[in-house]
């Protein structure tokens, strides 16, 4: 399973934390499932979280499926405008946070992505991030029944 670096804006975060984002959309993603260490932008600026995201679902392949449902293919159609892609949200487990400069006093070069970095390219921030994170005791698992046709495109 491959390991990103993921950065995440806060009002698409606290749902995450709660549980209630069942699915992560992006435009571009990795094929296979993979665990991502969570980043949070200004003025956080921390990695906050660690969580596993199932394989990448087409977004125009949910339209099909859901076809009979109005209400879902409106949300579909609306995130269709900004996304191309679905991955469910299978666990989450909140870190005591990993601030950005102490990421960047170890790795000089490091900087934080738009959008994702695969960390087995950064094999060194990769062994320290794991060698540094604390797990706090907020932490969740989906289960399949969880990924219903009303939470499809919502968050």
């Amino acid at each position: 399973m491959k390991t990103i670096f993921l950065s995440f804006d806060m009002k698409w975060y606290l749902p995450l934390y709660d549980g209630r984002k069942k699915y992560e959309h992006r435009k571009r993603f990795c094929e296979e499932p993979v665990r991502a260490f969570i980043y949070l932008g200004k003025p956080i600026q921390a990695i906050v979280a660690e969580i596993g995201l199932g394989e990448r679902e087409n977004i125009c392949d949910w339209q099909e499926k859901y076809i009979d449902d109005e209400i879902v293919i409106q949300r579909i159609n609306d995130f269709k405008k900004r996304n191309n892609y679905g991955m469910k949200v299978l666990w989450f487990k909140e870190i005591v946070p990993i601030e950005l400069a102490d990421v960047q006093e170890i790795f000089l070069d490091f900087r934080v992505p738009r959008s994702y970095i695969v960390l087995e390219n950064k094999k060194e921030l990769l062994k320290w991030l794991d060698s540094v994170k604390r797990y706090t005791s907020h932490s969740y698992c989906n289960l399949d029944k969880d990924f219903t046709k009303e939470i499809i495109c919502t968050y």
